[in-house]
């Protein structure tokens, strides 16, 4: 997978988690295009980055237990300068 899709699939999935509209992990995985597999291997790397990520049997959903700030972004420049 390219540089550029995987940091938009972290932020997505920061998004989501962030606003707690993951649902359950199969809902997660169709919403990411991805299996639940590479779900949970991405899950893995936003704990890497300190994420506190948890999931919520009563909600459904996973979410931060604690504020993370995710900042991830890239400047494409195409060019001689």
């Amino acid at each position: 997978m390219n540089f550029i899709k995987q940091i938009d699939r972290i932020n997505k999935a920061h998004k989501l988690i962030q606003t707690e509209k993951t649902g359950n992990p199969d809902a997660f995985a169709r919403q990411m295009l991805m299996g639940r597999s590479q779900l949970y291997n991405l899950i893995a790397l936003l704990k890497s980055m300190g994420a506190p990520v948890k999931y919520s049997k009563q909600k459904e959903c996973f979410y931060y237990s604690a504020p993370f700030v995710l900042e991830l972004s890239y400047t494409l420049r195409v060019g001689g300068e």
